[in-house]
Parts: C-alpha cells; structure tokens; sequence
C-alpha cells in the first residue's frame, strides 16, 4: 500500500525494470498519491490486481516500455470516502491513464489493459485516457496502449 505520497505510489524510473521472464506485481493499493503508478523505461511486466484509489494520475506511462499489462484492477479517480471527507460530489482534477504519445508504436510493446475499471471520474477536469507530446519531442517517445474489457463506470 502506499499512501499519501508527495507524488508516486509505485515507480519505475531512471534505470526502468525488465526482467527477463515475466515479472508480476499483483494486489499493489494506491491511495491519495499525485500519481498512483509511474512506469518508465519497464518491460515485460504484469500488474495485476491493483487498486489506484483518489489519485491525481492513475497510471503514468512514460517511454521506452515494453509491454507492460494492467490487469483485473481498478482506477476510482474520486471514491465515496474523499466525497465524505471533503464534503464535495466532485474532484478537481483526474486522470485515469496518462500516457506519453508516440508515433512509432512499431517499435517497442506497449500499455495493455486488460479488464480495468474505471470508476468514479466525476471531476472538474476529467479524462479518462490522456496522450500527451513529451517535452524532448523526439519520434520514438512513449507509447500508444491497447485494450481489452475496459469498463466506465458511475461517471458523467
């Protein structure tokens, strides 16, 4: 579980992970994080069972991964318990996924979800997928993700 971080709950950065078999990261909680998960320069890679709860971010995907799985899990951008704490029906600012947008996707895997439910993005600012052009603008930067048994629910 992570809680509360300043800004990540589970991160994969600088140096990356790509083990050589596949590696799994199964049951992972986020809560109340600016991002819930950071995955950069990562591969062949399994998250299973995860649960991103009233983060700002749910997933970050940066560059350079190569096939990373989101799996059986759940983004809640603005659960019942931060409209009970905060007494607001609405969030301010939510994204499910922001991923790093690349015009190369030939060239290495990609974020696959697989059976994620999206709940709750009932937020001023809200996007359930974000692509954004990375600040180097290079060609091969980031990458575009796949799906499958993708689900919104109680959203506007």
């Amino acid at each position: 579980v992570a809680h509360s971080c300043k800004s990540e709950g589970l991160i994969t950065y600088k140096k990356g992970w790509k083990p050589i078999k596949p590696g799994v990261i199964d049951g992972f909680i986020s809560y109340n994080n600016n991002e819930g998960v950071k995955v950069h320069i990562t591969g062949n890679i399994i998250m299973t069972n995860f649960l991103l709860v009233d983060n700002v971010v749910g997933i970050r995907y940066g560059a350079w991964n190569e096939g990373v799985v989101l799996k059986d899990s759940s983004i809640v951008a603005f659960s019942q318990d931060a409209k009970l704490r905060r007494g607001k029906t609405r969030g301010h600012y939510c994204i499910g996924v922001e991923s790093s947008f690349n015009d190369q996707p030939y060239r290495m895997g990609r974020l696959m979800l697989d059976n994620v439910t999206f709940v709750d993005f009932n937020c001023l600012v809200a996007r359930v997928l974000d692509h954004r052009w990375h600040n180097l603008m290079t060609a091969d930067m980031g990458d575009p993700f796949g799906y499958k048994d993708v689900v919104i629910t109680g959203s506007e």
